[in-house]
């Protein structure tokens, strides 16, 4: 298991002004580079690794917080550009999770999803995050716990597979910890115990799913092979929307085609794709 440091600095002033320059960029995704390629980089150079706890977004009047590294490739986005960060996966929860809803988000990182979320669908809504990675873990349970949203947001330290195992997670050093694999438990690694989604859905208590999110680095064709198995009896499981990351993902080419092909022979339509992709629920 590694731990880290979750000791929280004081932003220096020289990078309240980075910070306060890039968020005036236009939400224009290719213009993201003016930060990734040139602030942050020189900014980030001087704090490696530092934390810092920062407002991200803003919902309905109520700020969205977040424990941060700067270096690290989504912290360093929710750092200095939050306003790019998945723009229309964003407008698509606002508009179709419902308030009281059920949002499960697998592969939660350090929470981003998992809070914005957890202010849509409110204190009679459920939102169940699991996340692999001890560090990544450790900043997920720090930012439910400053955002007060321990009775929305339930966190799991547990792996998603198609089976119940234990597999070892390759680490993500290269600045990236969004980017651990079970795919490639190489270099630095964790033991990790596993459970197929069904099983963690019911040991999370949920009934039926609202929006299903998964980014779980390649990982995503075992696992929905074998819950769309296990919930054949069993309907309600079935989520109305899953929000998949497939082309920005590090599968080949072929086993992108074969996960869209498995969600859509499973009942689902694509509505839009990106880098993620959306598929709505054919009723």
């Amino acid at each position: 298991m590694v731990n880290m440091d979750l000791t929280i600095s004081s932003i220096p002033p020289f990078v309240k002004a980075a910070k306060a320059m890039t968020r005036l960029i236009p939400p224009v995704w290719r213009l993201s580079g003016i930060s990734n390629r040139i602030i942050k980089p020189l900014v980030c150079s001087f704090i490696p690794g530092a934390l810092f706890r920062s407002t991200i977004w803003n919902y309905r009047g109520r700020d969205i917080e977040m424990i941060l590294d700067p270096s690290d490739c989504v912290g360093g986005n929710l750092f200095f550009i939050p306003q790019m960060y998945d723009r229309w996966e964003r407008k698509f929860l606002t508009n179709r999770l419902p308030k009281a809803g059920v949002f499960v988000d697998v592969g939660s990182n350090i929470g981003a999803y998992a809070l914005f979320a957890a202010e849509i669908v409110g204190e009679s809504g459920k939102v169940i995050a699991f996340e692999a990675a001890t560090e990544n873990f450790q900043l997920l349970r720090k930012n439910i716990e400053i955002n007060g949203k321990n009775s929305v947001i339930a966190a799991y330290q547990i792996g998603i597979s198609d089976k119940k195992e234990t597999l070892r997670l390759g680490l993500n050093r290269q600045g990236n910890r969004g980017a651990n694999s079970f795919l490639k438990p190489e270099g630095e690694t964790e033991e990790v115990q596993c459970y197929s989604l069904h099983e963690a859905l019911q040991m999370a208590d949920v009934k039926k799913i609202d929006v299903l999110k998964l980014d779980i680095e390649g990982f995503e064709y075992p696992v929905l092979k074998r819950f769309f198995d296990d919930i054949d009896g069993a309907p309600q499981l079935k989520p109305a929307y899953i929000l998949v990351e497939i082309d920005g993902g590090p599968q080949t080419a072929e086993r992108k085609q074969q996960l869209r092909s498995l969600i859509s022979d499973s009942g689902y339509r694509i509505l839009r794709e990106r880098e993620n992709t959306l598929f709505e629920l054919a009723v």
